[in-house]
């Protein structure tokens, strides 16, 4: 339940235009009230040392927020699939594990599917 408000209330920011930016394992917390986000960076997008950087975390980064340099609610939801699935379905993979060698190559199909649990 208390991941299905999550699902809810993630849709509901993304559809206002916000963008976390980077949702992962560390930036989201679960206690009596259910789970909730953290770390949020004023900035997505910076210019460090001269050079231009996304604020986020890879490689949950979606490949088009990389090339348009634009970080996107692609991520966020690249970010809260891989998380999701670790916490609700299989402890086994972590995050960055599912990401890289399973929702990556097919994560419109598998991010829809992950989603459509908990709607």
């Amino acid at each position: 339940m208390m991941s299905k408000d999550f699902m809810f209330r993630m849709l509901q920011a993304w559809d206002d235009g916000f963008v976390h930016g980077d949702i992962n394992r560390r930036n989201i917390f679960c206690d009596a009230n259910g789970l909730g986000l953290y770390d949020f960076e004023p900035y997505l997008e910076i210019i460090q040392n001269g050079c231009f950087r996304l604020q986020a975390t890879k490689p949950y980064v979606c490949p088009s927020d990389l090339k348009n340099k634009k970080i996107s609610k692609s991520t966020d939801a690249i970010g809260l699939a891989c998380f999701l699935n670790w916490f609700c379905f299989d402890r086994e993979v972590s995050p960055i594990k599912f990401c890289q060698k399973i929702l990556l190559p097919k994560k419109e199909v598998l991010i829809k599917e992950i989603f459509s649990k908990f709607l």
